[in-house]
C-alpha cells in the first residue's frame, strides 16, 4: 500500500503527518518505507536522528523528480510506503497522486488554509477522475477541541467533493517533540491524545485498504 501526503500549501503538517503515519505503521509490525521528496529533507533528517539514536523504525530515503518511475519496484519490498510531498511542486504532487493507493491531504482549519486549497482540490479531482480506485481524504490538522472551527471547516471542505477523514490532528506539543526522539508520536507519547489521533487515522486508512496490506504473522 502506498500512502501519499500531498497538498500545495506549506505549513499544513505534511511532514509531521508523514512521520507519524510511517512510524505507527511500523509500530503495528509492517515493513515501512518513508520516501522524502521534499528538497528540505526534513523526513530524511528524522531518519538520520533515529539512526544516530539507535532507534528501529521505517526505512527513509530521498527521491526527487521522476520518483514514480523508480518507486514501484522498490515499494514491492515493503508492506507500506509513505510519500512525503513538498509544498508547491505540482509535478511531484501529480506523480504522487498517480502512484498512491491513498492520498492524505493535510489542511489547517482556518479560512486562509481552506482558501489556499483550491489548486490542490483541482489537482486531486483530476487524479480521482483518472484513477477511480484512488482513496482520497482531507486531514484537518492543528484543530482545537475548544472551538467549532474544525467542524465548520469540515462542512466547507466537504462541498469540494473531496472526502474528509473523520480523524483530525490537534495542535499538540507531542507532534513537535517526537521527531527529536527519532520516533513518531505513538511511540513517543503512547496513550496521549496525539497518539490516539494518529492511531485513529491509520485505522481509517487500513479499513479502506485491507486487501492491499499483507497479513503480518
Amino acid at each position: 500500500m502506498i500512502v501519499a501526503l500531498t497538498g500545495q500549501k506549506g505549513g499544513s503538517g505534511k511532514t509531521t503527518s508523514s512521520i507519524s503515519l510511517a512510524d505507527e505503521f511500523h509500530r503495528r509490525g509492517h515493513t515501512v518505507l518513508l520516501v522524502d521528496t521534499d528538497p528540505q529533507g526534513t523526513a530524511r533528517t528524522w531518519g538520520d536522528v533515529a539512526g544516530e539514536l539507535g532507534v528501529d523504525g521505517p526505512t527513509v530515503i530521498g527521491m526527487g523528480s521522476g520518483f514514480h518511475e523508480k518507486l514501484r519496484p522498490i515499494a514491492d519490498g515493503y508492506d507500506v510506503v509513505v510519500i512525503d510531498c513538498p509544498p508547491g511542486h505540482g509535478e511531484l504532487q501529480r506523480a504522487a497522486l498517480m502512484t498512491a493507493d491513498v492520498a492524505v491531504i493535510p489542511s489547517g482549519p482556518g479560512a486562509t488554509d481552506i482558501w489556499s486549497m483550491a489548486e490542490t482540490i483541482a489537482l486531486t479531482r483530476q487524479a480521482m477522475a483518472i484513477r477511480p480506485k484512488l482513496t482520497v481524504g482531507i486531514l484537518l490538522t492543528r484543530t482545537d477541541a475548544r472551538t467549532v472551527i474544525a467542524e465548520q471547516a469540515r462542512d466547507i471542505l466537504e462541498e469540494s467533493e473531496i472526502p474528509v477523514w473523520r480523524s483530525t490532528f490537534g495542535q499538540r506539543v507531542a507532534f513537535q517533540e517526537a521527531p527529536n526522539a527519532g520516533v513518531g508520536v505513538t511511540r513517543y507519547a503512547p496513550g496521549s491524545a496525539a497518539a490516539r489521533e494518529v492511531q485513529a487515522l491509520v485505522d481509517e486508512i487500513e479499513r479502506t485498504q485491507v486487501p492491499a496490506l499483507r497479513e503480518v504473522i
